[in-house]
């Protein structure tokens, strides 16, 4: 059959072939974008959140640094007390500022559970710093 067409109708027959063909590729093309944008956003939460851990981790190091210094803060005067209560207080609202957003990107996670968990272990904890730091400092 396509040996008895003439030139100009092979010549449009390959040209629908080669269009459809194209419409094929862009579609999954277009399948694969969006299964690579997909992807690409949970690497950012992702990184994101692991960002704010380790930040968070961080801000326990210092509000056990605070404590400690609050604790052996005995011959301190009143401006090196106040500068304990700032940064007690700085360290925890950050503290708690780093949770908080990593509960709202965690979204549908399946460890937000485990998450939430652990908010509320951290919470205690930036509590009782908060609680020894005062006591400390009187």
């Amino acid at each position: 059959m396509f040996s008895q067409m003439s030139i100009k109708k092979k010549i449009v027959l390959s040209g629908i072939i080669c269009s459809a063909l194209s419409v094929i590729i862009a579609v999954f093309a277009y399948n694969g974008l969006r299964g690579l944008d997909g992807t690409l956003r949970d690497v950012t939460r992702n990184s994101l959140v692991l960002k704010n851990h380790m930040t968070a981790d961080m801000l326990h190091d210092a509000l056990r640094g605070d404590v400690l210094l609050a604790l052996s803060s005995g011959a301190f005067g009143a401006t090196e007390k106040e500068h304990v209560k700032s940064a007690v207080h700085e360290h925890a609202s950050d503290m708690r500022a780093m949770m908080t957003e990593n509960k709202e990107l965690l979204g549908n996670s399946p460890i937000k559970n485990k998450f939430y968990t652990a908010q509320v272990e951290i919470e205690k904890y930036v509590t009782m710093a908060e609680s020894l730091v005062a006591q400390g400092l009187t």
